[in-house]
C-alpha cells in the first residue's frame, strides 16, 4: 500500500506533503525488516512467559472462560462488570491448549505480536516503510506492551482493535472523496472501522471512548469543508448509529457497573502526580513501573517528549492526520482523567491502547529531518533506554502475585484437621489453581463485606461446593478449630478488622508482597457455646 497522504507523484489530498525518500535498501527490504521485527516481538513475549504465576485478574480470566459458550449472556454472567468478547475467545484457547500459564498467556502474546504488525502497516499507510518500521521496533521492544502481551486479560485485544480502527479513521478522514461515495472500497473501510469499534465495546467498557474519539476528528475535519460534507456527515451518521445499536445489549450493563461498582472502586482520584506517574508507563516505554528518583525520571522521559513533541511538529502540515493522531494520543488520557474525577478509572491499562498509534508519532519524529544523523541518534537514544528498561523488567520487576509460593508454604506444612479460610473470597481461585491435593476441600471462604458486596464476590469463586463464613461469625469460627490457615490478600493493610486475633495465637506470619499468611493455633480450648456454620 502506498503511503497516504505523502506520496508527491500521487497525491491523496490538496494538503502540503511530508518529505520523502527516493527509494532506498529500507525500502527494498522492508518486508524482510519487518519480519526480523515481529521475531524480535515475539521472542521478546515468549521470554519468561511461565515464569511469573498467574495473578487474581488472570484466574478470574480462568474463571470465566471456563462456564460453556450458553452462559456468556446469562443474568448471572453479566454480573460480571467486563464484556464476554475477550472471556470467549479464551474458552476456545483453552479447550484448543489447556490451562497452563503459558497456554492461556499464549493468545494475548499472539495478539501482541499481530499488533506490532499492525503498527507497521498504520504507520507505512501514513508516513511510508521507514515510519511503519521505526514504529513496529518501537512497539515491539516496548517493556509496558511486553508486559499486557504476557498477561491473559483483554487490554491488548482492545489495544490491537483501538489502532485498527484509528487506522481506518485516517484513511477515511484524508480521503473525503472516497469516504462519501458509495463504492466497494469506501463500504470496506466503513465496514471495517465499524465492526473494530463493536469488538472493542465488547472487550472492554472503558471502549465506549474509541468511537466518541474518532467520531470526534471526523467531525472536526469534515464540518468545515464544503465538498462532500452532506455524503460525509451521512455515512458517518450510519455508520456510528450502527455501533451504538450493537452496544445498546451491553450498555445496561457499563450504566450499571458505572454507577454501583465505581463510586467505590480502589482507584484514587487523579492527583497531578498520580496522572503523570500512570501516563508515563503507558506511554514512557520504559521498563514497565521501574522507580528512580525524579531527576533520573526526567531524563528518561525527555527523549520520548522531545522526539514525540518534533512529530507532532512533522504532523502540523496534515492537520487531518494531526487530529485523529493528537485526539487519539492525547483525547483518551484527558477524557479518561476527567471522567476519574466523577468515577476513578485511570489506571496504566485503561490509558494502554492508544500506546500503538502513539510509537508512530514518535517514528514521525524520528523521520521528521532529512539528516542522517538525527535518525540514527534519535532511534539509538530511545532503543537504549528501551533495552535498559526490558532488562530491568525481566530481572528485577517482580508483576506478579506469587501464588504458588504461597499454597506451596501452606501445602508444605498443612496437618491434618488444620483448616484454611481465604479473605477475599474471589483469592480461592489462584489458591485453588495452584494448590496440592491434600488442601483439596479444606479451603474455606470468608465473606469480604455485608449484603450485596458479598453476594457479588461469591459470583467470582469457581468452586461451588465450598463454605462461607459470614463476616461477624469469622472470629468464633477460628477459635473453632485447632489450626487455621488465614491467606489474605491485603494489600497495605493487615488482615480484616473484624477478625479479632490475639497476637499469642499467631504462630507463623508470612508476607509475599500484597499476600499476607497468617497460621492461628488454638490451645486454650476456648470453644464458643453454639458453633458457626461452616463447623
Amino acid at each position: 500500500m502506498d503511503s497516504l497522504d505523502i506520496n508527491p507523484v500521487a497525491p491523496v489530498t490538496t494538503e502540503p506533503q511530508l518529505p520523502t525518500m527516493t527509494r532506498s535498501w529500507v525500502d527494498r527490504y522492508a518486508l524482510a525488516l519487518l519480519l526480523g521485527i515481529l521475531a524480535v516481538a515475539a521472542l521478546l513475549r515468549v521470554f519468561q512467559l511461565g515464569t511469573i504465576p498467574l495473578w487474581v485478574d488472570e484466574t478470574a480470566t480462568l474463571r470465566f472462560a471456563d462456564r460453556p459458550f450458553s452462559e456468556f449472556f446469562t443474568p448471572e454472567a453479566m454480573r460480571e462488570p467486563n464484556p464476554p468478547l475477550y472471556y470467549m475467545m479464551a474458552r476456545v484457547w483453552l479447550l484448543a491448549f489447556g490451562d497452563s500459564e503459558i497456554a492461556i498467556r499464549s493468545l494475548p502474546v499472539i495478539i501482541g505480536v499481530l499488533t506490532v504488525g499492525i503498527v507497521f502497516g498504520f504507520g507505512r499507510t501514513l508516513g511510508g516503510n521507514r515510519v511503519g518500521l521505526i514504529a513496529a521496533l518501537l512497539l515491539a521492544t516496548s517493556g509496558i506492551h511486553i508486559w499486557y502481551s504476557q498477561e491473559a486479560r483483554a487490554y491488548i485485544v482492545l489495544a490491537m482493535l483501538a489502532t485498527l480502527a484509528a487506522w481506518a479513521t485516517c484513511i477515511l478522514v484524508t480521503q473525503p472523496a472516497l469516504a462519501s461515495r458509495f463504492s466497494a472500497r469506501s463500504i470496506g473501510l466503513w465496514a471495517g472501522y465499524v465492526v473494530c469499534c463493536i469488538l472493542a465495546l465488547y472487550t472492554h467498557n472503558t471502549a465506549i471512548l474509541l468511537p466518541a474519539l474518532c467520531g470526534l476528528a471526523m467531525a472536526v475535519v469534515w464540518l468545515p469543508r464544503r465538498e462532500h460534507r452532506a455524503g460525509l456527515v451521512i455515512a458517518a451518521l450510519v455508520a456510528h448509529a450502527f455501533i451504538i445499536a450493537a452496544w445498546l445489549f451491553w450498555a445496561s450493563n457499563v450504566i450499571q457497573h458505572s454507577v454501583e461498582t465505581l463510586r467505590d472502586w480502589h482507584i484514587p482520584k487523579p492527583s497531578a502526580e498520580y496522572v503523570i506517574s500512570e501516563l508515563r508507563r503507558a506511554y514512557g516505554q520504559f521498563g514497565a513501573g521501574i522507580n528512580f528518583a525524579p531527576p533520573i525520571k526526567l531524563l528518561i522521559d525527555l527523549p520520548y517528549l522531545l522526539v514525540a513533541a518534533i512529530g507532532f511538529i512533522a504532523l502540523r502540515k496534515h492537520p487531518r492526520l494531526l487530529v485523529v493522531l493528537g485526539g487519539v494520543v492525547i483525547g483518551l488520557p484527558l477524557l479518561v482523567t476527567l471522567i476519574s474525577f466523577s468515577r476513578p478509572i485511570l489506571m496504566t491499562r485503561i490509558v494502554l491502547w492508544p500506546l500503538p498509534t502513539f510509537v508512530i508519532v514518535v517514528a514521525f519524529g524520528v523521520m521528521a529531518s532529512r539528516k542522517t544523523w538525527w535518525h540514527a541518534s534519535a532511534l539509538a537514544l530511545i532503543l537504549v533506554i528501551q533495552v535498559f528498561g526490558l532488562h530491568q523488567y525481566y530481572t528485577s520487576f517482580d508483576k506478579g502475585e506469587p501464588w504458588d509460593e504461597v499454597v506451596a508454604l501452606v501445602g508444605n506444612s498443612f496437618e491434618p484437621g488444620d483448616k484454611v479460610a481465604v479473605w477475599p473470597q474471589y483469592i480461592v481461585e489462584p489458591v485453588g489453581y495452584y494448590r496440592p491435593s491434600k488442601l483439596d476441600q479444606e479451603v474455606i471462604f470468608l465473606l469480604q463485606a455485608e449484603g450485596a458486596a458479598s453476594q457479588n464476590n461469591r459470583y467470582y469463586v469457581r468452586n461451588a461446593n465450598s463454605t462461607e463464613i459470614a463476616f461477624e461469625d469469622a472470629s468464633n469460627w477460628i477459635k473453632q478449630h485447632p489450626r487455621v490457615w488465614i491467606i489474605a490478600r491485603v494489600g497495605d493493610n493487615d488482615l480484616p478488622p473484624y477478625m479479632e486475633i490475639e497476637t499469642e495465637r499467631i504462630v507463623e506470619s508470612h508476607r509475599f508482597q500484597k499476600v499476607k499468611v497468617v497460621l492461628i493455633a488454638n490451645t486454650d480450648g476456648s470453644s464458643p457455646s453454639t458453633p458457626p456454620p461452616g463447623n
